[in-house]
């Protein structure tokens, strides 16, 4: 394994973990966001989903 691969791998599960991070704090505190700033809660949490099942392809298809 190259090191590039490696240093890709490492930046695609970092990018990943993070989304996971931002979907499971909005989940808990994105009522009180959206009631501060008047935003579509339900329209931003799929948006979240919808990235992190993206990036989840992504590295499937870059550790392939």
């Amino acid at each position: 394994m190259s090191f590039n691969r490696l240093v890709f791998g490492f930046c695609f599960k970092m990018i990943d973990a993070l989304v996971h991070f931002i979907t499971y704090f909005w989940r808990i505190y994105g009522a009180f966001v959206v009631k501060f700033l008047g935003l579509n809660r339900s329209l931003i949490y799929h948006q979240l989903h919808q990235l992190d099942d993206d990036l989840a392809d992504l590295t499937f298809t870059f550790n392939e």
